[in-house]
């Protein structure tokens, strides 16, 4: 079922775009089976960083193509999007992000998207 989601969740966005991109993940584990993973879409449309354990990691909004960003937590577990909202601290476009749960068997999705083109929730 799982796979299921994650298919839902690829097909929601202009998957074929994607390359794998660990660059704008400034912080967070590096190594490991919590490891944090990025992939960012080739034009800037959207991108993804994937929190295996739930572990918290800090990003630069410098992979979209504009700085005003829709963003959501996406539940691969049980194909669910939440949106919520981030704040910048002056014209700072960096930001640290926990994810709702953390530990084994809470894996999340942040997936980061450039508001301008109005993108659907994650995973419909």
């Amino acid at each position: 079922f799982q796979m299921g989601h994650l298919r839902r969740l690829f097909e929601s966005r202009p998957y074929q775009t994607l390359v794998p991109d660990t660059s704008f993940i400034l912080e967070g584990p590096g190594s490991g089976g919590g490891k944090v993973r990025g992939a960012r879409a080739a034009d800037g449309s959207f991108a993804l960083v994937y929190s295996p354990l739930g572990e918290p990691f800090t990003v630069s909004f410098e992979c979209l193509s504009s700085p005003n960003a829709t963003l959501w937590w996406f539940d691969p577990r049980y194909g669910t999007a939440e949106p919520f909202h981030y704040h910048h601290e002056g014209n700072a476009a960096i930001n640290q992000y926990a994810p709702p749960t953390s530990g084994p068997g809470n894996d999340w999705v942040l997936v980061m998207d450039n508001a301008d083109l109005g993108f659907a929730a994650p995973g419909l």
